[in-house]
């Protein structure tokens, strides 16, 4: 009787190993290995531009990028799992459609959980990029009633990270007259409205800088470092 009860175990176990294996070939079977054949996150009419991406804790990735299928610039985005499969809708979710253009977005990871998104947004007039954050899970579902603004006046691409005591700091260059500064807004990650206007790191700066984020990283404690071109000697 004890032999016919290990032979079945034998059995069941070769089963399970059988079954993982065929699985685990079949689930790393989508990323491509073919430098001149690599996965396409979207393919669709328009300008597809400025993609970010980073992990989304389970072992796979989030993108997100400028998409223009719709004539304006929207936020659109994809999840993508460790199998290389795609999670969301195909060509991927809008993450933010408003009236004229949001573009170039910037992302963190935010816990376990899902993630928080900053852009470029001209939904004020149609030629000042305000930036604005939303946070989502992993879904791509909001989880704050609305987007959030957090820079006023003209603002370049932003850059969103999270510190050592659980802020959200989203950061931007911001023009001022002839002159871009470098930009800072503390957000609280339950999504209430910050306090405007941001804060200016280096109100003595002077030139202008590219359209890209700044170089700015959390400090110790609890504020931030920041560097940058500088023209004023």
């Amino acid at each position: 009787m004890k032999n016919r009860v290990d032979q079945k175990t034998r059995m069941l176990f070769f089963g399970f190993f059988l079954f993982y294996l065929i699985f685990a070939n079949h689930s790393t079977a989508q990323w491509s290995t073919d430098p001149g054949q690599n996965n396409a996150v979207v393919v669709r009419i328009g300008d597809q531009s400025l993609p970010a991406i980073i992990s989304d804790s389970r072992r796979g990735v989030i993108i997100a990028w400028t998409d223009r299928r719709a004539g304006d610039s929207d936020i659109y985005a994809q999840r993508i799992d460790e199998a290389g499969t795609l999670r969301w809708v195909e060509n991927g979710w809008p993450l933010q459609v408003a009236v004229n253009d949001q573009k170039a977005p910037a992302l963190t990871g935010f816990g376990n959980d899902g993630f928080v998104a900053a852009w470029q947004d001209a939904r004020l007039d149609g030629f000042t990029h305000e930036i604005f954050a939303q946070r989502f899970d992993l879904t791509a579902t909001p989880q704050w009633p609305v987007a959030l603004l957090a820079h006023q006046a003209n603002n370049a691409s932003p850059t969103i990270f999270t510190n050592n005591v659980g802020d959200l700091i989203t950061a931007s260059y911001t023009s001022i007259f002839v002159d871009d500064v470098i930009s800072t807004q503390f957000i609280d990650p339950d999504g209430s409205p910050p306090p405007l206007p941001q804060k200016i790191v280096n109100q003595t700066a002077s030139g202008r800088q590219q359209n890209k984020p700044p170089a700015v990283i959390p400090a110790l404690n609890g504020g931030v470092i920041a560097a940058w071109l500088d023209a004023r000697n």
